[in-house]
C-alpha cells in the first residue's frame, strides 16, 4: 500500500481588474488512485512578486500585468502593497 501526495494548480483565472486567483490542489492517492482531495484558493494582486510559483501562473502575471494594469489596480485600491 503506497500512500503519495501531490500538490498542483488545478485553476487559474484573471479577474477583470488584473487579480489572479489560483485553485490550488493537494491529492492523496492510495496505488495510484486517488481517495482524497483538498482546495484552496490564493489571490494575486497586480506586480505581486511571483518568486516560486508554478510556471504557468507567471506566465499568465507576465502576460497580464501591464505597467497600466497595475497602475490602474493600484489607482482603484490605494491601500494595495505597493508592486514587487
Amino acid at each position: 500500500m503506497a500512500l503519495t501526495e501531490n500538490n498542483f494548480v488545478e485553476k487559474i483565472e484573471v479577474m477583470v481588474d488584473g487579480v489572479i486567483r489560483t485553485t490550488l490542489a493537494t491529492s492523496v492517492d492510495k496505488d495510484g488512485t486517488e481517495i482524497g482531495r483538498s482546495t484552496r484558493t490564493a489571490l494575486l494582486i497586480p506586480g505581486a512578486s511571483t518568486v516560486g510559483l508554478d510556471a504557468r501562473v507567471i506566465a499568465v502575471a507576465n502576460a497580464v500585468w501591464t505597467p497600466e494594469v497595475i497602475a490602474a489596480y493600484l489607482a482603484e485600491h490605494p491601500d494595495a502593497p505597493p508592486p514587487a
